[in-house]
């Protein structure tokens, strides 16, 4: 379960920062 969580973080914070560069562009 743990593991599971640890892999599902690093894209969700890739998908924050595109998200973060679309709004500021």
């Amino acid at each position: 379960m743990g593991n599971e969580q640890m892999k599902k973080l690093p894209w969700r914070i890739e998908r924050k920062k595109e998200i973060l560069q679309k709004y500021k562009n």
